[in-house]
């Protein structure tokens, strides 16, 4: 691996075993969720060969809200997630960045949003090359609960972008998915 997908990766790590101590401090009232999502990610790129096309698949991750501020929490993200948009290619990702929850009370659903970033690898299939690059996205969706410590991850719309060899892939990815909230 070259030294940035290096860097990467410990950044990645140092804010995952952030993100647990924190969790962990009892001053902080944190809201520690699990979640699973699936994904449908649209890849809007002339450079690339799989212009035009929609990929398919999911992610998992955990977030924690450490911070309450008025109507909202602030905390962070850290997730897998893994896109196959044809048959020889993935993308798959690992993205940790800062998070922002309101909790509105005049209607029953608690929109976030995001800033992630980190390692993705972006593969070709077919013995073409595959490349692991900075990814970053900027995201925000809708959850909703249904049981005491279970939301449904209603609607979550994303864009960001991965440099390839044959140009930048910009993936919008919509997904849906249940949250276990752990505290």
């Amino acid at each position: 691996m070259n030294r940035f997908v290096t860097r990467c990766l410990r950044l990645s790590c140092v804010l995952f075993c952030l993100l647990f101590v924190a969790a962990g401090t009892p001053k902080a009232q944190a809201q520690v969720g699990l979640y699973g999502q699936f994904s449908a990610s649209h890849f809007n790129n002339n450079d690339v060969p799989i212009v035009n096309e929609w990929g398919y698949g999911g992610g998992f991750g955990l977030y924690g809200d450490f911070i309450k501020v008025p109507f909202a929490r602030v905390g962070g993200d850290f997730r897998y997630q893994f896109i196959r948009p044809a048959s020889n290619t993935t993308l798959t990702s690992i993205l940790v960045g800062p998070r922002l929850d309101f909790r509105p009370k005049v209607i029953p659903l608690n929109p976030y949003a995001e800033v992630i970033f980190g390692p993705g690898h972006f593969t070709y299939g077919n013995n073409a090359p595959s490349t692991t690059q900075f990814d970053w996205r900027v995201l925000g969706g809708l959850d909703k609960t249904i049981l005491p410590r279970v939301d449904w991850r209603v609607i979550e719309v994303s864009y960001g972008q991965l440099n390839t060899y044959s140009g930048a892939l910009r993936p919008v990815t919509f997904s849906t998915g249940i949250v276990l909230r752990l505290r």
